[in-house]
């Protein structure tokens, strides 16, 4: 018999903060999030308001609807649709 366990995913925002910051700072060029899917199950509007106050701009998603949510929530970003 095959039983699903039940399982869940955390983020750390404050390690997430982190990760950006020191990529940034590996780079010379504008980093652009990748968070579609909700950022990957993580809650799009949270992550991109830490990635946002960290300085990222620019954001990508896959669909439409997302690109609104964001759009709404952070009228100052751009969202870049890099799907279909």
């Amino acid at each position: 018999m095959n039983e699903m366990s039940p399982s869940w995913a955390e983020i750390n925002l404050a390690a997430l903060e982190n990760n950006y910051l020191r990529t940034q700072a590996y780079t010379n060029s504008e980093l652009m999030p990748i968070v579609k899917a909700d950022a990957y199950g993580h809650g799009a509007v949270e992550v991109v308001g830490v990635l946002r106050a960290c300085g990222a701009r620019r954001f990508g998603v896959a669909h439409v609807a997302e690109a609104l949510e964001l759009q709404a929530a952070f009228p100052d970003v751009s969202v870049m649709l890099i799907g279909y």
